[in-house]
């Protein structure tokens, strides 16, 4: 405020004058720009009054500020917070980390309460889940293993961990230690994931983001031709067509693209006991030519 100098000291804040003297329409400006804030967790709940001295002389209490707990969001702490890659429609293996289990880095995970810190957090429930990045269900979570008091449902993109009466805050994480990623499409969508934890119906928490890496899959062909197919020669030339003769009735496909195109190459010329050539558009065929369906 102009003309006026703030100086905090503990619970109380001192104006004055920042230099030579200052108008009461100054001060009381400043006044207007004093906030309360409180920062902690867990306060103590007890009234705060506030007083005025002015001019050194004996404070009057003004006005009482009373403050509101609030339920605060359980925090994870300890969790790994890498990002992970799993690799495209594959299983669980020690060379695809993200669907080895996803908190298995976290030897110390473990729950805090920012509303009672320092005890222990009493768990109802938690949900994990994935964020909407793949379209249909090419993303899941599961768990194969049994955790002692704790069930593990899942639906959809996520996993619901409920534990019996018994269940303790180990038992949570261990079932949480058995959680595996998995991606099932050969054209995945390799925008990052986010694996969130919520506990006890609480809002969740973003925990780690997983990747998928997509993989060059082998074209498959079905019905082609096989290692003995005999032509005859009934022209001389012999004249072959490769869409009708040599692709007639083949099926292919490819995990990671749709075949809009099909050709075949040539990885190995044999001229026979009766001599001849192969040639094509009048050139001599050779080793590594290739043709496409129209030729």
């Amino acid at each position: 405020t102009t003309g006026i100098a703030f100086t905090p000291s503990g619970s109380t804040l001192e104006l004055k004058p920042s230099s030579g003297s200052a108008t009461v329409a100054q001060y009381i400006a400043a006044l207007k720009t004093i906030h309360f804030e409180n920062t902690s967790d867990a306060p103590d709940l007890s009234t705060r009054q506030i007083s005025i001295s002015v001019n050194g002389e004996p404070a009057s209490d003004i006005r009482k500020i009373n403050l509101q707990s609030a339920n605060d969001t359980i925090q994870i702490k300890n969790a790994a917070n890498s990002t992970l890659t799993a690799i495209e429609n594959a299983g669980a293996s020690d060379t695809n980390p993200a669907l080895v289990n996803l908190f298995s880095d976290s030897p110390t995970l473990t729950f805090e309460d920012p509303d009672a810190p320092g005890s222990s957090v009493p768990i109802s429930g938690i949900v994990v889940s994935i964020s909407d990045i793949s379209q249909g269900t090419e993303d899941s979570l599961i768990s194969n293993a049994i955790t002692p008091n704790i069930t593990i449902n899942a639906s959809g993109k996520t996993l619901t961990l409920s534990g019996s009466a018994s269940a303790s805050t180990a038992d949570y994480i261990a079932a949480l230690k058995t959680i595996q990623f998995k991606n099932t499409s050969d054209q995945p969508v390799t925008n990052l994931r986010q694996i969130s934890l919520a506990v006890n119906n609480e809002l969740p928490l973003s925990i780690r983001s997983v990747g998928v890496q997509k993989t060059n899959d082998i074209p498959t062909i079905s019905n082609g031709l096989t290692f003995n197919d005999v032509f005859t020669i009934s022209s001389t030339p012999l004249d072959l067509n490769v869409n009708t003769d040599l692709l007639s009735g083949v099926s292919p496909s490819d995990g990671d693209h749709d075949v809009n195109s099909l050709g075949v190459e040539i990885t190995g010329v044999v001229n026979g006991n009766g001599g001849g050539s192969w040639t094509f558009n009048s050139n001599p065929v050779t080793v590594g030519t290739k043709l496409a369906s129209t030729d």
